[in-house]
Parts: structure tokens; sequence; C-alpha cells
């Protein structure tokens, strides 16, 4: 069986003609989550017996997990072995051929699982991980979990907050995305906490996500960043207040705020050139990050380039010499506002 989309893969488990060997993996982890729990209870039932279901999870046991993969069901339909966020990388050459020997050698009866709930793997660096899907795209079922894009997301966020008999706009949907980026985990505990404050038969508004979302590191920054190319100094300087209340690293702040001129950079020279933002986003791969183009400014290209010069003089300074960060930030923001005051372009 190929590689299957989300509704092909809720259809063949409603099916019920389960495959040997299923892998699923990708950066939305609910998903991989969620579907793996599905799978297991599809096949084991809601209270799996102990004879027949194995998992393994963090000590990996590569003999023991050959031994239950070769196992065929005792009493039950099927025996089945949950593997979650493995990295064959971390395996001996001789583990791994061990184990891609017994994958490859599954009887009749037997079922496993690799699954990825927590593990990160770059599309474009599986190395071992991509023998396990090649195997399960020619003998099993391989789901890749990839992030909703923001439309199909504001979409969703809608659609659960109706099912909670809650009204959530398409704006305010992306209002909340913006706050907390794209992790549909994240996304799904902020809106089960606004639709509990909204109450049934409410609606979710901008002061109340205001008041109760809780912004990532990347939102945070954001719109510290908003606030200097804005020129609204008093702003920023109290973010960067908070960011230091709250511990935030001070590189870790750094680098979001280098990588938020870095899109207002990116955004100005395509807009000078004629581009759209969606050609922009795909020529540098942003991928489901695209919306962090639309953020306009009204700083020259000049202003832009000179301010990355001042983040870069800054990261060095942050990464090789001895010095106090929060101090070091403080200045950045201030030379930051002052190149805006400086070059800002009239709009």
């Amino acid at each position: 069986m190929p590689v299957l989309k989300e509704s092909e893969l809720k259809k063949h488990l409603s099916e019920k003609q389960f495959s040997k060997l299923y892998v699923f993996w990708g950066d939305e982890k609910k998903y991989v989550k969620s579907y793996t729990a599905i799978l297991i209870e599809k096949i084991m039932g809601k209270t799996p017996s102990d004879f027949n279901y194995h998992s393994f999870k963090d000590a990996y046991d590569i003999q023991e997990i050959c031994m239950s993969l070769l196992t065929v069901p005792f009493i039950d339909a099927y025996n089945l072995v949950k593997i979650s966020d493995l990295n064959p990388e971390d395996l001996s050459k001789e583990e791994f051929d061990k184990l891609l020997h017994a994958v490859k050698t599954i009887p009749d009866g037997s079922v496993a699982v690799f699954s990825m709930p927590t593990l990160q793997q770059d599309p474009k660096k599986l190395g071992r991980f991509k023998k396990i899907i090649e195997e399960a795209e020619k003998n099993g079922v391989v789901c890749e979990f990839k992030r909703m894009g923001d439309m199909a997301l504001e979409k969703h966020l809608s659609v659960l907050a109706t099912r909670q008999k809650v009204s959530l706009s398409r704006i305010n949907a992306d209002k909340i995305i913006n706050m907390c980026g794209n992790d549909l985990t994240a996304l799904t505990n902020e809106l089960d906490k606004l639709c509990a404050y909204a109450g049934e038969n409410g609606e979710i508004t901008e002061e109340d996500i205001e008041l109760l979302v809780t912004k990532n590191l990347e939102a945070k920054v954001f719109s510290l960043a908003d606030a200097v190319v804005s020129g609204k100094g008093n702003e920023a300087y109290r973010i960067l207040e908070t960011l230091f209340y709250q511990r935030e690293e001070p590189i870790a702040v750094l680098t979001v705020l280098s990588n938020a001129y870095v899109d207002f950079y990116r955004s100005r020279v395509g807009q000078e050139c004629g581009l759209q933002t969606d050609t922009i986003a795909k020529e540098f791969n942003y991928r489901n990050r695209a919306f962090v183009l639309k953020k306009r400014t009204a700083l020259s290209t000049e202003a832009l380039r000179e301010s990355l010069n001042i983040l870069l003089e800054a990261d060095t300074q942050l990464k090789s010499v001895s010095v106090n960060p929060q101090l070091l930030l403080e200045k950045v923001i201030g030379k930051l506002l002052a190149v805006g005051q400086k070059r800002q372009k009239n709009a």
C-alpha cells in the first residue's frame, strides 16, 4: 500500500484490513499521537492483552524488539508491536541490520507500528529511517502528517470551536495562530481555554485572545520586532523587559529577532522585484510559516540592511565575548530604533 493521506488513512482504518507495517511520522505530532492510538485500539481493542501488545520507548533492546516482531499472536487475532521515537541513527550497524531484517520478515498476524510522536525527522535527511519508510511503502502503510497551512488551520480551529458550541471567526482564528504558531497541540490547548472562558453559545473575541492566549517565544519577539520597526520605543522596551522577566534566553531572543528582520528584508526586496508572497515563501522554503512574510514595515531596504548588520554584530558579541546579555539586547534595541528614526521610509 502506498503513502496515504489522512483521509485515505481514515478509510483504511475503517475497513479493518490491517497491514503488517505502519510508519506514522511528520511535523504534526498531535495527529501522529492520535492516529497511533486509533490504530492500536482498532487492532487490539481498548484493553490490549499483555501477551500480544508490546510497546517500546526510550530504552530500546533491539533483540527484544525483533523477537516481539516475529511473534505470532496468542489467543488474539493480532500481535502488535509499537516502537515510539526510535532514531535508527542511534543504533549500531549490526543492530539496525537486525531490525530491518525483522521488519522485512514480519509473519502473518503480527503488526509493527513505528510512531514518531515527539522525535523530529528532517524530510531531507532521513538516513536509515528512509529504509524503514521504503519497506512500509512496499509492504505496509506510511502516513506523514504535515503541518496544516494557515487557511486550513483557521478553518480547523473554527470547526473545533463550533463543536464546543462557541463561535470563532476566521480573523480571530488567524490571530490565535499568529500568537501561538502552527503547532496543532498548542493551538488546541489554547482554543480549549478560550472556549471554556467564552462559555456555551458564546463567542471568542479579540479581547479574549489578548487576555488569555499564551504567546510562544517567536510571537513575543515578533511583537518586539513590530514595535521596533514601527518606532514604538516604550512598547519595545516593555516587551523586552517582559522577556527578561520570563527568563527567556538572550541568544534565543536575538536569534528570533534576527529572523524577524530577515523576514522583513525578504518581504521588502520581494515587493521591489514584483514578487508575490507565495513565490517568496516557496523560494525560501517557508512552508507553513509563510504568514510571517505578510508583515509589512515602512523601513527602507537600506535601513533593513543596516539593522541586519547591527544584529549580526550583536550575535557575534553574544557568542564570543564576555558581555552582559541583557544590557547588550537593550543596546541593540536602541540602535535599531535609531536606524528606524533616521531612515524610515515614507509610506
